[in-house]
């Protein structure tokens, strides 16, 4: 039998002498409710382009953002002073995978927040409303990532931020200058000409009919099941517009490897790209 709130509120009074006032309810981000809460140590500071530093050893690097640094200097500084002042907010959580081993510089993976009016306020939705980060969606539960990217979504509408600069704004699949972005994040847009699945269980989402020269999607195993098991059928992609975000590869010609549903979605079928040009 499970006892009343009330009958739990008395005895917690019996053991520790102390009245307690009505629990808050804290409306959780859904990037925090399955990861692990940690107090940092403090003071915290700023390491470009997205690590977070107490004194000492460790710290973390901000989970589901791009790691841009910024050649335009003024964006940096727009994204050091929002950092900067949100590091001044008091007390800031931490929530970290508690599974993922840090990285060599002994940082965790991290969304930090803090509350305000019984919300959880992340740092990561502030950066990436304002225009002055993009959303990476590689590690993210898929209501995390749609969540961050419907916040991105609008910032980009409105061209916050980095959204004016031309090196970041959305590309057309059939006019990409490939040494101009390979190596670097981007999200492109186009209409699907073929989907092919190879034997080897790798698939690719076509855009042109030159394989070796224009842009293509490339799926492993891992990425098909990903997507797949949140949408319909790949081949059903064809002859439908479409938005891709990932790093861009030379393989003969621009190349984006999906590895989670996240990165691809179909125009006009979601809120969190948004059929913005």
């Amino acid at each position: 039998m499970h006892r009343s709130s009330s009958a739990l509120a008395i005895s917690l009074f019996l053991l520790t002498g102390h009245a307690f006032a009505e629990e808050k309810h804290v409306a959780a981000s859904p990037c925090t409710e399955s990861e692990k809460p940690v107090t940092p140590g403090s003071p915290l500071s700023y390491s470009a382009p997205v690590a977070i530093k107490p004194r000492g050893q460790g710290g973390f690097t901000l989970k589901g953002l791009v790691p841009d640094l910024f050649a335009n200097s003024e964006l940096e500084r727009q994204k050091q002073k929002e950092i900067s002042r949100f590091l001044r907010k008091a007390p800031i959580e931490a929530y970290v995978t508690g599974h993922k081993k840090p990285d060599r510089y002994g940082r965790h993976e991290a969304f930090l927040a803090h509350l305000k009016d019984g919300n959880e306020i992340l740092l990561q939705d502030s950066l990436v409303a304002k225009g002055l980060a993009r959303v990476l969606t590689d590690s993210l539960e898929d209501d995390c990532a749609d969540h961050l990217l419907s916040i991105e979504a609008t910032a980009r509408k409105t061209q916050k931020g980095l959204w004016k600069e031309a090196a970041y704004r959305l590309k057309k699949a059939d006019d990409l200058h490939l040494s101009a972005i390979v190596s670097t994040y981007q999200i492109v847009s186009g209409i699907v000409l073929s989907v092919h699945r190879k034997a080897d269980g790798t698939s690719y989402v076509n855009f042109g009919d030159n394989w070796y020269e224009d842009f293509t999607i490339s799926l492993g195993k891992k990425g098909l099941q990903s997507w797949e098991a949140k949408n319909k059928f790949l081949d059903d992609l064809q002859n439908k517009p479409i938005y891709v975000r990932g790093w861009v590869e030379d393989r003969g010609g621009p190349l984006i490897e999906l590895q989670n549903a996240s990165q691809l979605t179909v125009a006009g079928e979601t809120k969190s790209l948004g059929d913005t040009r």
